[in-house]
């Protein structure tokens, strides 16, 4: 469940405050129960288009069921290969990287997911560079983040990115998250051409590297992202 609410709550603080978002959140049940047992209701059925320059944040589930074998899980799959434009932006948190990679976008992608499902992203993407031991990477159009809490540092980037880094601090500060925002260009540069310099099949992407230590298949849409992509 934390792989929905914290990222959802942090953008929700942003756009109540400066960002230019507008917040939506679907899927393909209009109710799904979480991993502790509760439910989440109010989720509106996955659009059959999308807004110019929309970001898409697909959270993560308690398992990864083969195709065929969930519904809902095939729904979104589906929905992910025939909806996005080219402008969309795709994110993922923990194990929905693995839903981005059946769905055929990680392919030849850096991208990482939880450190306990780098084998099987590995399996469904043989062609992935998965890094298992950022906490989020950044490959343009895809961003893929590690397990769980990984997806708020997620969140926080793409605030700042969208919004500016006063904000996106500002939100760390009131979620209470230790955070690398301010820093996070020097970085970005910095990880950029080590890893263009180690390896030279990479191609452009940015990572944080951080030393670190599930709900149903819904998607949170956020639509009217108003500035340039990356």
């Amino acid at each position: 469940m934390l792989d929905y609410a914290g990222p959802a709550e942090a953008m929700r603080m942003a756009a109540d405050g400066s960002a230019p978002f507008e917040l939506h959140h679907c899927g393909p049940l209009p109710s799904v129960a979480t991993s502790l047992g509760t439910r989440i209701d109010g989720i509106d059925p996955l659009p059959l288009t999308l807004p110019p320059n929309t970001l898409v944040v697909v959270v993560g589930s308690t398992d990864s069921p083969e195709p065929g074998t969930s519904a809902p899980y095939d729904a979104v799959a589906r929905w992910l290969r025939t909806t996005p434009a080219d402008d969309t932006r795709i994110a993922s948190i923990c194990s929905g990287g693995i839903l981005l990679a059946r769905a055929g976008f990680l392919a030849g992608r850096c991208c990482t997911t939880h450190f306990g499902l780098v084998a099987e992203l590995e399996r469904v993407a043989p062609s992935a560079r998965v890094q298992s031991d950022f906490l989020f990477v950044d490959d343009g159009s895809i961003l893929t983040s590690a397990g769980i809490t990984a997806g708020i540092d997620l969140a926080l980037y793409l605030i700042e990115h969208y919004a500016g880094v006063e904000l996106a601090t500002d939100i760390a500060r009131r979620q209470v998250v230790r955070s690398s925002i301010g820093a996070a260009r020097g970085m970005t540069h910095n990880f950029r051409r080590c890893l263009c310099i180690a390896t030279i099949h990479i191609p452009r992407y940015t990572a944080h590297r951080m030393p670190f230590p599930t709900i149903q298949c819904a998607i949170g849409v956020w639509p009217s992202l108003r500035m340039p992509p990356m």
